[in-house]
């Protein structure tokens, strides 16, 4: 009965571990005129990725063609089952096999007017779902899910991360309807670096 009790005991403490995670949340910014994000947050973003993430999912109007014509040569592209059958986007898993395609997601064209547009993108380590983007003309942040690998990346640069502090309590009505009830911290609140790490 005791081992019983114990095995109850390790799932709540599991499952009291899993209620307190939160997500990282990165702002990046508004797109410029040419639809490109160009904050340096978005520049190191990138470069985790480069490191961290192997594969993507998109949400996007352009056909198969067109995605594989804009980045087959450096991935695999397999059209999914569209996300929302009464809407005319398509799903995207593409498999990163060369870290240039990383260079072509961060200079984009990410603006939601043009015709081949990019929605959502889901990035992922392996099988893991690590962060996803949906694409705004505002303000747009990146929610990144605990843990987080080579969160070192990131704080290497101490002036962007206290900006992006800066930028996620500015911005908290609009993430918080981004996390729909999920705890949250904005990237780098955790670090003893400024008196703005109080949203916990």
């Amino acid at each position: 009965m005791d081992y019983v009790l114990d095995i109850i005991i390790s799932k709540q403490e599991v499952e009291t571990v899993e209620l307190k995670k939160k997500l990282i949340i990165l702002c990046i910014g508004q797109y410029n005129d040419r639809g490109e994000f160009s904050t340096v947050q978005w520049e190191y973003y990138i470069d985790w990725c480069k490191i961290q993430c192997n594969k993507v999912i998109v949400y996007s109007h352009m056909s198969y063609d067109i995605i594989c014509k804009k980045f087959s040569s450096y991935c695999t592209v397999n059209e999914l089952e569209k996300p929302d059958k009464t809407l005319d986007v398509c799903a995207y898993e593409i498999d990163v096999t060369n870290i240039a395609f990383w260079d072509y997601i961060k200079g984009n064209n990410y603006n939601i007017d043009e015709k081949d547009d990019i929605s959502h993108i889901y990035f992922f380590a392996g099988k893991r779902n690590v962060a996803s983007l949906e694409i705004v003309d505002y303000e747009n942040y990146v929610l990144i899910e605990e843990p987080i690998d080579r969160e070192d990346i990131f704080l290497l640069q101490k002036d962007m991360i206290l900006e992006n502090i800066e930028l996620c309590l500015k911005g908290e009505e609009e993430i918080e309807k981004l996390v729909e009830g999920e705890s949250w911290r904005p990237l780098g609140a955790d670090m003893n670096i400024s008196p703005l790490n109080k949203k916990t």
